[in-house]
């Protein structure tokens, strides 16, 4: 698919220039078709002023011999082939005697075609002159009654048509040039009008954009008529989404309310068998109900994830502190050393719950593994998107073992408490947010669980 397909405004334009470009032409060719009839009219008026001006200087004896008594006044019939010419010939028969020429034909004659012309007729040929010269010839016929009998002149003045084809050609050149700039700001008046023509559309993104980043929960905003039942649309279908996410979110929180206690039995009679002897049921039992529980954690987190946005900026510090003050609590959670490394001011827009939510599962898993410091850094990349590094002392994970560590109920090592479930369910919920979480191996040989977010931003861009 090219460019101009998927872009509406290049559509717009495309289409413009083809259509501006086919009338422009039209309009030239028009141009050009009236300006020459309108050189070839002023011309055959111009001769057939000449060919009066004959007529008044013309003297005819009573013996029928003609004499000029005046020329045409243009002084270019006085010069020798310059391309206006006159001649008066005397019709005897059908044949003609030439009695009188414009001294620019030299020795030469006009040779006119030998046809029927009446007395007071005019004729227009175009036929071969001096020099090779094309001329464009007004003949007109006269008849005079004198005592001898009825006499019959043809008189002829003619124009070479170069110089008309030069004006004409002139014209063909200014009109192309003028035509073209014409269509220059023709295109780019309606290129202009199409940028404002789409405006709106642009608006409708922005609003989208807001959306998208948590600053609005619908579309909003002061749009034209031809936009508004789109928009009204698209607010509808939010308000559904909306509606879905609530239901699913009720359902699930239902539904986990009603497994937490057949659960907590199950893990209650998995200990009372392990301690009556059967300690290998009780351990395939609590395998059982740590997998269940690993399971309805993860669908709890995607159920209260699905379409979240944030109404505002979340502090990524004050998020951090509480997670980190709660993490102390835990087993070990106080023998190990938490530096925290996050700049005051840094925010992003995510749901608090759900950002807690995955910092909360990775701050555990470090917990569980750590041998004696745990560093949490932020930072924001070229491409404003957050970083956040939690990093362990521990034994790390070997490069082979990312994958297998990210899935969902898998462990490396069964000494350890916890279901499998942590990360994996960090990783499904920094996907769906379109993130990213990456497991590299730290400087002192530890795990380094590395977060990227899009859009973070510092206070002052927030506000």
């Amino acid at each position: 698919m090219s460019a101009a397909s998927r872009s509406i405004r290049l559509r717009l334009i495309a289409a413009a220039a083809v259509t501006i470009a086919a009338a422009l032409a039209v309009a030239g060719l028009g141009l050009q078709h009236l300006f020459q009839r309108h050189v070839e009219r002023r011309t055959v008026a111009e001769l057939e002023t000449d060919v009066r001006e004959l007529m008044a200087g013309l003297s005819i004896a009573a013996d029928g011999n003609a004499s000029l008594q005046k020329s045409p006044s243009d002084q270019r019939y006085a010069q020798p082939f310059s391309g206006a010419y006159w001649q008066i010939s005397r019709q005897i028969s059908r044949q003609g005697a030439v009695v009188a020429r414009s001294r620019s034909l030299w020795d030469e004659e006009i040779s006119l075609p030998n046809d029927e012309l009446p007395s007071g007729e005019v004729h227009v040929h175009s036929v071969p002159g001096p020099q090779a010269q094309q001329l464009i010839v007004i003949e007109r016929s006269i008849s005079v009654r004198r005592s001898g009998g009825t006499f019959s002149y043809r008189l002829a003045a003619g124009l070479d048509q170069a110089e008309s084809r030069a004006a004409i050609n002139a014209f063909g050149n200014d009109l192309t040039l003028a035509l073209t700039l014409l269509g220059a700001c023709l295109l780019a008046a309606f290129a202009i009008a199409v940028s404002v023509g789409l405006r709106p559309l642009s608006n409708v993104r922005g609003a989208l954009l807001r959306l998208r980043s948590g600053e609005t929960t619908r579309l909003a905003g002061d749009f034209p008529r031809e936009v508004k039942p789109l928009v009204s649309d698209l607010n509808e279908l939010l308000e559904q989404r909306d509606r879905s996410i609530a239901s699913a979110r009720a359902r699930a929180g239902d539904l986990a309310h009603g497994l937490k206690t057949p659960i907590a039995a199950i893990s209650v009679i998995a200990e009372e068998l392990g301690e009556g002897g059967n300690r290998e049921i009780a351990d395939e039992l609590q395998g059982y109900v740590n997998n269940m529980q690993g399971h309805v954690e993860h669908e709890l987190v995607r159920a209260r994830s699905a379409g979240m946005v944030s109404a505002g900026a979340v502090n990524l510090l004050s998020a951090i502190e509480p997670l980190v003050r709660s993490m102390r609590r835990l087993p070990r959670g106080c023998e190990l050393e938490w530096a925290v490394d996050v700049a005051p001011d840094l925010s992003i827009r995510i749901d608090r719950s759900a950002l807690s939510e995955v910092l909360g599962n990775l701050f555990d898993n470090a917990r569980k593994w750590a041998r004696n410091r745990i560093e949490i850094r932020s930072a924001v990349d070229q491409g404003n998107n957050l970083v956040i590094d939690v990093i362990d002392d521990g034994p790390g994970v070997p490069k082979g073992e990312h994958g297998n560590v990210m899935a969902r109920g898998k462990r490396l090592d069964e000494s350890v408490p916890g279901s499998g479930f942590g990360l994996a369910i960090a990783a499904g919920f920094i996907e769906q947010i379109g993130g990213r979480l990456d497991l590299l191996l730290a400087e002192g040989g530890g795990l380094r669980a590395r977060i990227i977010l899009p859009e973070a931003r510092y206070q002052d861009d927030a506000d």
